[in-house]
């Protein structure tokens, strides 16, 4: 992308035409303006690219993929054609606040060894109605990139949140040659990356509303929960020689991500519409 700007916001998309424009429009209602938008289509067969064509913007790229690769592959195509300082990527269905950018690309200048920013998110159903506010803590604070991990390996969920609450440093991707790594994890390569990004620097996680996440019915199956499960459990098992637990942490943690998988997907099928 041929553009000075501080920052690509990557978002993306699968047929994704009833919610990518609220998405756009919810970039170019941000207070911070230094950026360009990046849009990778993973071969879309609805009319999101009909509906794409209504930003004729010179901050705006559309690429095409080929064939379909995935979320995960997709994201990675997302990194490959971007080259700003900081990455933010939205999810075609998410939106953002009107100072997420703001706020976090505040951090990123602020504290050099931060590699990964993160913050809360409203939780929102298919049409916008608002369920729950998601929460790190009650504060805003710079956590230490170990400590962080050893909380996500020990925690049997993502307290990092969905990609949409995400930025981070395009160099420490590039230098410690950093990807979602699909080969390895199917549905968890998000954490997995953030993880990643967290042993090349500190985390910061700021206690504002910087998004809104959608949730689907698709994502409320049974196969899908005990997928999750087995890939937590290999995660711990991928991280286990740098950051190790004793045998009870670890039977501990694997019996607390049951129950919170056997809660999300309760609570999907309650109010996802």
């Amino acid at each position: 992308m041929g553009h000075t700007a501080k920052l690509t916001v990557c978002i993306p998309c699968f047929n994704e035409e009833r919610y990518i424009g609220e998405a756009i429009e919810s970039v170019f209602r941000q207070d911070y303006r230094d950026f360009v938008i990046l849009v990778v289509d993973d071969g879309s067969t609805d009319g999101t690219l009909k509906a794409l064509k209504r930003y004729a913007d010179p901050r705006v790229a559309i690429h095409r993929n080929r064939e379909n690769l995935g979320l995960y592959q997709n994201l990675n195509r997302c990194l490959a054609l971007s080259n700003t300082p900081y990455i933010k990527i939205l999810c075609a269905d998410d939106v953002l606040a009107p100072k997420c950018l703001e706020e976090q690309v505040a951090v990123l200048e602020r504290f050099p060894g931060v590699s990964l920013v993160f913050g809360s998110s409203e939780v929102v159903d298919s049409v916008g109605r608002r369920l729950v506010t998601r929460r790190f803590s009650n504060r805003s604070q710079r956590i230490q990139g170990r400590r962080l991990v050893r909380t996500i390996l020990s925690s049997a969920r993502n307290p990092i949140g969905e990609p949409s609450g995400t930025m981070f440093r395009m160099s420490v991707v590039e230098a410690g040659r950093l990807h979602f790594r699909v080969e390895k994890f199917r549905h968890m390569a998000d954490l997995d990356f953030w993880i990643q990004l967290l042993e090349h620097g500190d985390g910061y996680s700021i206690d504002k509303t910087l998004f809104s996440f959608r949730i689907h019915k698709s994502a409320g199956t049974t196969k899908l929960l005990k997928r999750s499960i087995s890939e937590h459990q290999l995660l711990q098992a991928e991280y286990a020689e740098r950051h190790p637990m004793n045998r009870f942490e670890s039977l501990f943690v694997q019996a607390k991500s049951v129950g919170y998988f056997l809660g999300k997907l309760a609570f999907i099928r309650l109010f996802a519409r």
